[in-house]
């Protein structure tokens, strides 16, 4: 019978330590600001965000990460295969591009590690690709071309490479 009446005069002060906690924290009155906040004047002028530059594509030689890559040869139309996921309002693109230094096996593979992409003149990413690669007589890897499913209205193409470097398809556009 004590055992009980302990319990309940335990709980019943809990209960009214917790409400007294409560009412002091909501209670009191609001503390004052330490220090005065300095206005900042608005600028004149807003910052611009800076905008990544496309590279132009051409033939030159161009290093993305550890790896230095020629585009060789940019095309539109038909392939021998198309990408998976392809639109009927889609053409393939297909980009030829030399590893000329770095292993040209990562740069083939479209499993993610190499991560390439394009998007057009509206900003539309087309992710859908398909790799092959051309090898010389003693199996190595001499080109590689990526197949992207594009808008056949597009009139501007970027391909997009891991770490923000972007280049500019127009130039090599038929």
């Amino acid at each position: 019978m004590k055992s009980r009446k302990g319990k309940r005069l335990l709980q019943r002060m809990l209960g009214l330590m917790l409400v007294v906690l409560l009412l002091a924290g909501c209670g009191g009155a609001p503390a004052e600001p330490t220090s005065t906040p300095t206005p900042i004047p608005p600028t004149s002028t807003p910052t611009p965000i800076p905008t990544p530059t496309a590279i132009p594509a051409s033939e030159t030689p161009f290093t993305v990460g550890g790896f230095q890559l020629q585009i060789t040869s940019v095309s539109l139309g038909t392939a021998m295969f198309a990408p998976a996921g392809m639109a009927g309002d889609e053409t393939v693109l297909t980009v030829e591009v030399k590893v000329l230094s770095g292993n040209p096996e990562i740069v083939a593979k479209t499993d993610g590690e190499f991560d390439v992409w394009t998007t057009d003149d509206s900003g539309r990413r087309n992710s859908s690709r398909a790799a092959t690669a051309t090898t010389t007589g003693d199996g190595k890897i001499h080109a590689i071309q990526w197949l992207f499913g594009v808008a056949k209205s597009s009139e501007s193409l970027y391909l997009h490479f891991p770490g923000g470097v972007t280049v500019d398809l127009s130039p090599l556009l038929p």
